[in-house]
């Protein structure tokens, strides 16, 4: 699993709360990974993001999250990141909602090859997920669920 973020980090943001969290989604989508990204990403993950180079910094804090799959992407590190749009985030039992447009809410989830194989179905863009896991900042610049373990990605169509 990630290791702590030791060289640009690009400053994380503060999460003590749900207000501060909500307030540091992105509110649009993340750019879809290129071509280069997905081909890179078997050099860069494991060489320098998994040594705390431009990785991930973790809150010690566990989220809830239920959304819509809006892109799924697969790189060659052996990673799947699944950028959603956030319908309801919960952090130490509490919960936040979105329902108007104008406040659509965004966040990326990463899941490690480890968990991925064990997945027994794929994502597709559309379907509405819960996910469990760590909140992590990425060094790339925005915040992320990191779920590990299968059963805490569920589908609810």
């Amino acid at each position: 699993m990630p290791v702590p973020c030791w060289v640009r980090c690009r400053n994380p943001v503060v999460v003590s709360d749900l207000n501060e969290l909500s307030g540091s989604l992105r509110s649009t989508i993340n750019p879809r990974l290129t071509l280069l990204d997905r081909v890179s990403g078997f050099f860069t993950t494991p060489l320098f993001k998994m040594n705390g180079v431009q990785g991930w910094h973790d809150y010690g804090q566990r989220i809830r999250v239920n959304g819509e799959v809006k892109q799924v992407e697969h790189s060659l590190d052996g990673m799947t990141t699944v950028d959603m749009k956030v319908e309801s985030i919960s952090t130490a039992g509490d919960w936040a909602y979105w329902a108007k447009p104008r406040d659509e809410k965004f966040l990326r989830m990463e899941i490690f090859k480890c968990i991925g194989r064990q997945l027994h179905s794929p994502f597709f863009e559309g379907e509405r997920i819960r996910v469990e896991g760590k909140l992590m900042w990425d060094a790339d610049g925005f915040l992320e669920v990191h779920p590990s373990r299968d059963a805490q990605i569920q589908i609810r169509n």
